[in-house]
């Protein structure tokens, strides 16, 4: 779902060189071109998205893009997408090569574009399908050459998310039994996402944030304190710190320290600006904001050194209005503007002010085999490291008095309850903290109801029978041979799609006031 744009047109300002920023010319065709989306691969090659600063919802596929730290822009139109389509970012590899979803306006749709010749010619990625009307594609990021994952609104029922291993040549959906699932009228946004590592996040309208620790093959689901119906940015500099900010009044702001799990109000003094923020990658826990809104006015750049409690702005920077920021590392980043005249549009960040932390990289994190475990079949769990880079020591606490130093332990829980798992890993002088949670159930030692209850057929492959309720609501459950929730529902007597659910062996439990059944059911091959 395309962003919300509060500020629609370009005022006429002119500037020059403030303090460590220099304006640059983006060197669009077009006046009061504005920068969507900035993508600095290094400290010299960077990448970035325009929009009609004057007519915003009149959407166009234009890229600028500069191999020289910004001292030469060139800019040019995204081949086949000049007219129909919108841009939501962009993801750039190197000086040649970069990928940007595109949105059809009229109709629905789009696609995955790549080009491989610095922008001169593009091509669509057509098995990352988005097809219309539902299809449109919000976000696209790569951690090499090859491996990435691209996301998209809800189409068919849950979010259309793919991943690759060879530059997008292949795209392959992630399955809807791998995806939380999404409420009624809930949708990502163009360009909010994250990604430490291994890890990504991108946020939705319902205040939900999507989360995958392996690649975007597999998701989680974390919830905000962000009002539902509302947009809101994330940013996390590490995998257990972040920070999110509504991107409209009353601009609600808030920051976590373990990975989401609690979300505390962001309180904040000076100008913490509202267009758009990000992390200064290197540094302890130092962000820049900056701002467009020239009509209050609140326009500029900020920086804060301590996690966005204190904001100090950059002299002579409000005069201009900044749309988008991004860093390259602590000593080198740029903040894009509107393209009035001759030589502007674009503002580069040169110093030393941020200091490097060398432990500003390390982040404790680890995936669990089962988030929810019945003893009836099993307490295990088992636990895999992915702290780092290269930790070499670790303190788990499982929460039920188990305790291991062991790199990627296991633990058998053995009681009914919620546990909280605690992960500190360290290397030399960097030390992190995770958290992660435990449910254990024992559907044995509940008395099963001697109901006349109906369920065909066993083994099922595409729906499942359910009958006996007389009409009582009831909570209708299939559990892995693990423990794991995979699928959830409230029904009366009826018919259970369990087409998403792969061939296996589940336990399937019907529980409501005056009754539990507990049942084993197997879906065969399909």
């Amino acid at each position: 779902m395309r962003k919300i744009y509060l500020f629609l047109f370009a005022l006429l300002f002119s500037s020059s060189i403030f303090a460590q920023w220099t304006m640059q010319n983006s060197n669009f065709a077009t006046s009061s071109r504005g920068i969507k989306y900035l993508h600095p691969v290094d400290t010299n090659i960077v990448w970035a998205t325009g929009y009609d600063g004057l007519a915003p919802t009149s959407y166009i596929c234009e890229y600028a893009r500069t191999s020289d730290g910004g001292n030469t822009w060139n800019t040019g139109v995204m081949t086949g997408y000049s007219t129909g389509y919108g841009n939501s970012m962009i993801y750039a590899y190197d000086a040649l090569t970069a990928w940007v979803p595109v949105w059809n306006y009229s109709s629905g749709g789009g696609a995955i574009i790549k080009t491989t010749d610095g922008g001169t010619t593009w091509t669509a990625q057509t098995t990352a399908t988005f097809t219309a009307p539902d299809g449109f594609p919000n976000v696209v990021h790569f951690w090499n050459a090859d491996t990435g994952f691209c996301m998209g609104d809800p189409n068919g029922g849950y979010f259309e998310i793919y991943t690759t291993t060879d530059g997008g040549t292949n795209w392959i959906r992630v399955n809807s039994t791998d995806i939380p699932a999404n409420v009624s009228g809930e949708y990502g946004v163009t360009g909010y996402y994250s990604v430490v590592g291994s890890t990504v996040w991108f946020s939705t309208n319902k205040s939900n944030i999507f989360k995958s620790s392996d690649y975007g093959q597999t998701w989680s689901l974390i919830t905000t304190p962000i009002v539902s119906g509302k947009q809101f940015a994330v940013e996390f500099r590490s995998l257990n710190d972040g920070i999110i900010k509504m991107n409209e009044s009353p601009y609600s702001t808030y920051e976590t320290h373990d990975g989401g799990t609690t979300w505390t109000m962001l309180g904040y003094n000076g100008n913490f600006y509202n267009n758009d923020f990000c992390y200064v990658p290197g540094t302890t826990d130092t962000w820049v904001s900056v701002g467009a809104d020239a009509t209050t006015p609140f326009m500029g750049i900020s920086y804060s050194t301590d996690g966005g409690h204190n904001w100090t702005d950059f002299a002579n920077m409000d005069t201009t209005q900044h749309l988008t920021v991004a860093f390259a590392n602590n000593e080198r980043g740029w903040a894009g503007s509107f393209h009035n005249y001759g030589n502007d549009g674009m503002f580069r960040y040169d110093g030393t002010m941020f200091v490097i932390d060398t432990c500003a990289s390390y982040s404790a994190s680890f995936s669990q085999s089962a988030d929810t475990v019945d003893l009836a079949y099993s307490g295990q769990v088992d636990f895999t490291d992915l702290s780092g880079p290269s930790p070499y020591s670790w303190a788990w606490l499982f929460g039920d008095g188990g305790n291991s130093t062991l790199q990627n332990p296991s633990n058998t829980y053995t009681s009914v309850g919620s546990y909280q798992v605690i992960l500190l890993s360290s290397h030399g002088a960097c030390s992190d903290t995770a958290y992660s949670d435990v449910t254990v159930i024992n559907t044995s030692s509940i008395e099963e109801s001697q109901y006349a209850i109906s369920i065909y057929p066993n083994p099922a492959n595409n729906e499942i029978n359910i009958e006996g309720l007389n009409g009582a609501l009831s909570i209708v459950e299939l559990y892995s041979m693990d423990g794991k929730l995979m699928l959830q529902n409230e029904m009366q007597d009826g018919k259970l799609d369990i087409e998403i659910l792969p061939s296996g062996s589940y336990i399937l439990v019907i529980r409501n006031d005056e009754i539990f059944i507990r049942e084993r059911l197997v879906i065969g091959l399909k």
